[in-house]
């Protein structure tokens, strides 16, 4: 069975609040006080962290080449007047995006090489949306990079194009396009859209609300295709797993596996001892990963699951002292990251137990 080692430790200015990672070696967090940050995985001078007796990540102890650590590439300060609470990356690192709890989005895309910086390995340039019509608490990034979704605290959900920021279309959780839903601001607690994130293929996308609802949307017209009361309380994290399988966490402690076609039907477990604020899929569902807000990250893994379908804990460590928000995998599933309150990002290698990958 797989385990994590933590294997590199950044302790930043404050709280990280939220992580993406592209399929290479790129990751780009969030943070409380608004500060974006773009990092790179080095094999150069990767540091070893100890743990103490409960499996918390405590300090540096060795240094392993082969097994790599976080470098910052750059950051931007004042993008965001506050707290950065949702960050995507595309595929290729080239394009990124961010909002904050101030309804700012900013979308990021690479430049080209001709017009990058001396002394710069990549620069962007930006280009700012104003959110008011969803106040995106959470975004994702179409697969092909070409779009930009966002869902917050209104219940709506916003598509913009990336390249200039255009608004193409908004709709609610529940499938009303522009306008059309009635008494919006009477169910706006109800349907706070707390996760969202574009399928494989880019046509749908899958939301959780506070109302401990997932909505599999079509992106084109809004239509609800499938939904279903997963979670007791909100629906709080959510991933695809692959073409048609999604995992989700929720307020109730629950992980919850299970077919888009399907969200009432699948295995659900409790998986922490408070809200699980982030999951993460690899190898097509068969690896997940979560966090939580008693400060502890998980491995789980699908193939020594029970009769039940509840997934085998493979690892548990309790990385971060305070609420963990967010893991994610990245290097080609073979490394994953995790950010919290207690201000650190926490590099693991994913490998067997006793063994060290090169």
């Amino acid at each position: 069975m797989l385990a994590l080692q933590p294997i590199g430790r950044v302790d930043g200015a404050s709280a990280v609040w939220c992580v993406a990672c592209a399929s290479d070696d790129t990751v780009l967090t969030g943070r409380a006080d608004g500060v974006v940050q773009l990092w790179r995985i080095s094999k150069n001078d990767a540091t070893s962290l100890d743990e103490n007796q409960d499996g918390e990540a405590n300090g540096t102890v060795s240094k392993d080449n082969s097994k790599g650590t976080l470098v910052l590439e750059t950051e931007w300060q004042t993008d965001h007047t506050l707290g950065v609470t949702s960050v995507d990356v595309s595929a290729d690192g080239q394009k990124l995006v961010s909002s904050s709890i101030d309804g700012s989005l900013c979308i990021r895309h690479a430049l080209h090489s001709d017009e990058v910086q001396d002394g710069n390995e990549r620069d962007f340039k930006s280009a700012f949306v104003t959110t008011t019509l969803c106040n995106a608490y959470r975004v994702s990034l179409s697969p092909d990079g070409q779009l930009v979704a966002g869902g917050g605290s209104t219940g709506k959900i916003s598509i913009w194009e990336s390249a200039g920021g255009l608004h193409k279309r908004t709709f609610g959780v529940g499938g009303e396009r522009d306008g059309a839903e009635k008494d919006a601001a009477s169910r706006v607690d109800l349907r706070m859209v707390m996760a969202l994130q574009y399928s494989e293929d880019g046509r749908r996308l899958a939301a959780a609300s506070s109302d401990g609802m997932v909505r599999v949307l079509d992106v084109e017209t809004g239509k609800t295709q499938t939904s279903g009361r997963v979670h007791g309380l909100s629906a709080r994290s959510l991933a695809w797993c692959n073409a048609e399988q999604i995992v989700t966490g929720g307020d109730d402690n629950l992980v919850s596996v299970f077919d888009a076609r399907t969200p009432t039907e699948g295995a659900r477990w409790k998986a922490h001892d408070g809200f699980v604020m982030g999951v993460s899929s690899a190898h097509d569902g068969a690896l997940l990963a979560s966090c939580s807000e008693d400060g502890s990250v998980k491995l789980w893994d699908a193939r020594a699951s029970g009769a039940d379908g509840m997934y085998a804990c493979a690892t548990s460590l309790n990385s971060h002292s305070q609420p963990a928000w967010g893991v994610a995998f990245v290097n080609h599933f073979s490394k994953l990251i995790s950010v919290g309150d207690n201000q650190a990002i926490i590099l693991y290698d994913v490998a067997p137990p006793g063994t060290t990958r090169v």
